[in-house]
Formats: structure tokens, C-alpha cells, sequence
């Protein structure tokens, strides 16, 4: 049943492990430039804020998509 399904989870598995490494990187650099702690502080949490944001409106597209997939596929009729 997986095996239909095998190459959409292998790129849903790349495109998470991307954002994952894209939220590492925003963090690091963000704070790379300012000595003084306070700045830094609401550096991370004006980032992680953002991020948090970005990553809910993802979550959503990809939910309406698979939501869209499931009714044009007709999964919900077979028998």
C-alpha cells in the first residue's frame, strides 16, 4: 500500500529536512553580528516567530493539497 506512495514521501521527507536546515542556519545568523544580549534575544524570537508562521502556512498548503489529491483521486469511492 506504501509502495504507490514511496516517491511523494521521499520528497515530503527532503523538503522538511530543507526547512529544517534553512530555520539552523536564520538562527545562526541572526545572531552573528551584535555583541549586545537583549538584541540578540529578540533577534531569535522576531526569527523562530517568523519561522513558526512560515512553517503553519506550509502545513496548511501541504494538508489542502493532500485533502484536493484525495477528492480528485476518487480514494473516498473505491471500495
Amino acid at each position: 500500500m506504501v509502495s504507490p506512495y514511496e516517491d511523494f514521501f521521499i520528497a515530503s521527507t527532503g523538503a522538511s529536512a530543507a526547512i529544517l536546515g534553512l530555520l539552523v542556519v536564520a538562527v545562526s545568523v541572526v545572531n552573528a553580528d551584535d555583541d549586545n544580549p537583549a538584541t540578540r534575544e529578540l533577534r531569535t524570537v522576531l526569527a523562530g516567530s517568523a519561522y513558526l508562521a512560515l512553517v503553519l502556512v506550509i502545513v496548511a498548503l501541504y494538508c489542502s493539497s493532500i485533502g484536493r489529491a484525495w477528492v480528485v483521486t476518487g480514494i473516498s469511492r473505491r471500495e
